[in-house]
């Protein structure tokens, strides 16, 4: 099963990639999708979740198209907008994590 995890908010990227471990470790395919943003790798705690995440064979896609270098990102990869929506449609499950919050439809 193909896994496809979408983050946007900088303040969820941990969670995220704890999640993407665990489902590794359970024999699916994720790839993470980081949107707009570079990870801060100087976090010693997300910087070894995500070494475990591409050690264990995940894949790190970052999505912009204005982030021209990834020096300090050689392990991940660049993707833009449209690729990544050509490519979305190869996923069994598309998880958006970390999307601000919505009002309910239900509230009154």
């Amino acid at each position: 099963m193909k896994i496809a995890i979408l983050i946007k908010n900088k303040a969820f990227i941990l969670d995220a990639i704890r999640a993407g471990v665990d489902m590794i470790a359970k024999n699916l395919e994720v790839d993470f999708y980081i949107l707009n943003f570079l990870p801060d790798l100087g976090n010693s705690d997300l910087k070894e979740k995500v070494n475990w995440f591409l050690d264990l064979g995940g894949k790190i896609w970052i999505v912009s198209e204005t982030l021209e270098e990834l020096t300090d990102f050689s392990k991940f990869n660049k993707i833009s907008l449209k690729e990544l929506s050509k490519r979305i449609g190869e996923y069994n499950i598309v998880l958006p994590y970390g999307l601000p919050h919505q009002k309910s439809l239900f509230s009154f």
